[in-house]
């Protein structure tokens, strides 16, 4: 089975399992921890050809793809924001490169930057991915991947279109009332414990989904019913590095694989601005992070992290930074947890 019609079958599969969603398969049925699943995600790794972003070789993603062959991981997730549109044919080709990785299955979620300078119908084409939300099934998880990012015009939802934002509308995420229901029922009628991904949060309090209150009360509506079924978000976005759990869900607000980006700053020598045009915003890692996650039926959820360092020793206290807007440290790592959920 190919890329496009592996996301397809779990998409499709979904009005089939409405009414097998029992609990008996959520923790392993016999009792016994089964042998879980694993896969590697990264988020915001920015390509782009232009040399104003930094990390603009293939070499830097080759890096995150090694992690996971050598990790033995079952798939990796692209959590968003891969590139600005993609723009030209080296940013097509680079998604394409990742697209065609063979030794591990390789999926994607879109994220703001995405839309910035390409249509939808483009981004299918170039990510291969016919559905901009969809799920899948493997080793008795469901991983359920959405797009926050719709807007209200003239009182219909529709995606952005060549742009991250609107004016006036520069903090309205929203799944719309479509996605939201198909969320409902991917969930509610999933026979597995599910894990969300979407580029933006759920958990924070600031840059948030706008229907998050609503998609966490899903989330409690269907842990009550049946422990477990709602076990972890994965959220990109906003270049930290958080892990949470709320009212039983584990959140991993995801740091970026490139760099923190924050106030201007005059941190890095000359030579470096004159290099990199974003380097008055942001601060760069020597590494690219991510975290390699392994979930049992049972309840363990084990988080490899990554840890890095600021490129030319260049901090967030040199540069006059202090915390984002949710309170949140700008670090070059991505922490590690290993714990059991007990449901």
């Amino acid at each position: 089975m190919n890329r496009r019609e592996f996301i397809l079958g779990g998409s499709s599969a979904v009005g089939a399992m409405t009414l097998a969603g029992g609990c008996s398969t959520l923790a392993g049925g016999s009792g016994a921890d089964g042998e879980g699943v694993r896969f590697l995600a990264f988020a915001d790794i920015h390509y782009a050809s232009s040399g104003f972003w930094p990390h603009r070789d293939w070499a830097w993603l080759d890096r995150v793809l090694t992690r996971a062959v050598d990790a033995k991981c079952d798939f990796v997730m692209d959590v968003g924001d891969m590139t600005f549109g993609p723009r030209t044919q080296d940013e097509c080709d680079y998604v394409r490169h990742y697209n065609a990785f063979k030794p591990v299955k390789t999926y994607h979620t879109y994220g703001n930057h995405e839309y910035e300078n390409a249509t939808p119908e483009k981004l299918a084409e170039v990510y291969e991915m016919p559905k901009n939300y969809y799920s899948f099934d493997c080793k008795g998880f469901r991983f359920i991947v959405l797009d926050p990012h719709y807007h209200l015009v003239n009182g219909r939802y529709e995606l952005f279109h060549r742009r991250c934002s609107y004016p006036g509308e520069k903090r309205q995420r929203s799944l719309g009332p479509v996605q939201l229901a198909w969320l409902r029922e991917t969930i509610l009628g999933s026979p597995h414990p599910c894990v969300i991904f979407s580029h933006e949060s759920f958990e924070r309090t600031a840059d948030f989904v706008d229907e998050s209150a609503e998609v966490r009360a899903l989330f409690a509506e269907a842990n009550a019913a049946c422990p477990g079924k709602v076990r972890l978000c994965v959220n990109g976005h906003d270049h930290v590095d958080n892990f949470r759990i709320l009212d039983g869900v584990a959140y991993l607000d995801l740091n970026s694989a490139s760099y923190a980006i924050w106030s201007d700053h005059k941190g890095y020598p000359e030579d470096f601005r004159k290099q990199c045009g974003s380097a008055r915003c942001i601060l760069t890692w020597n590494d690219p992070i991510s975290a390699v996650i392994t979930m049992t039926p049972g309840g363990r959820l084990k988080i490899d992290g990554m840890k890095s360092s600021f490129y030319l020793g260049v901090t967030p206290e040199m540069a006059g930074w202090k915390r984002d807007g949710a309170g949140r440290a700008f670090t070059p790592d991505v922490q590690s947890v290993d714990l059991t959920m007990n449901y």
